[in-house]
């Protein structure tokens, strides 16, 4: 209230950019706002991320398979958690259906560019934007 009431000269779509607060909600015809009791924003963050408390303790990761004559063989968007390494995520989602990967080592990449991503990697060291890229 006190930023709606201290930007009297501003415009709307600038007061707006400006409140931060988990249950203000704007309507978008209206250009009204009014206070919702459900952070719907993190009950969807919650169906896909787990939290202890406030802490995010997931993180996206998005890679692609590809064979080594460079086809893409899958897309894949798996959550995993923050301490695990690409090593788990390797034993969990490229084993099973690429058969015993574990008699080479597998490295990642990211899409673009030529240096690897040691298996030894933190799944919390990544970038949820990035895309990988895994040879099989």
């Amino acid at each position: 209230m006190n930023i709606i009431d201290k930007s009297v000269n501003i415009r709307w779509e600038e007061i707006v950019k400006k409140l931060k607060h988990k249950g203000i909600r704007i309507h978008p015809e209206r250009n009204t706002f009014y206070l919702s009791r459900i952070d719907e924003e993190m009950v969807r963050e919650r169906k896909v991320h787990k939290y202890y408390k406030d802490e995010k303790v997931t993180c996206l990761v998005r890679f692609r398979v590809r064979s080594q004559t460079g086809e893409d063989l899958q897309f894949k968007e798996v959550v995993m958690e923050k301490t695990q390494t690409l090593l788990d995520l390797k034993k969990k989602h490229l084993n099973r259906r690429y058969g015993n990967t574990n008699q080479g080592r597998i490295i990642f990449y990211e899409e673009g560019k030529q240096e690897g991503i040691g298996e030894e990697t933190l799944i919390s060291t990544l970038n949820e934007q990035t895309v990988y890229v895994v040879f099989v």
